[in-house]
């Protein structure tokens, strides 16, 4: 397991990503993603990539979304 998702589920007590929901839009999450790249994090005040405050749990589609991969739909 990733050091991110390590982290995330530290964080919130999980055991099993089954019972992770997406943080924007309800449904069952299947990703930890960086909101913030490596790169830019400094910028942002972000010492530590894989800090909780950088990480959000998305669906596969909001995912696509979070990296430009699937326009949104109104």
């Amino acid at each position: 397991m990733k050091k991110h998702v390590k982290n995330y589920f530290k964080h919130y007590g999980y055991v099993c990503q089954e019972e992770i929901t997406c943080e924007k839009c309800g449904e069952p999450a299947v990703d930890i993603h960086h909101k913030i790249e490596k790169s830019i994090c400094p910028k942002y005040g972000i010492k530590d990539f894989d800090d909780i405050d950088n990480l959000i749990a998305l669906c596969r589609t909001c995912h696509e979304i979070a990296h430009g991969l699937r326009e949104i739909k109104p």
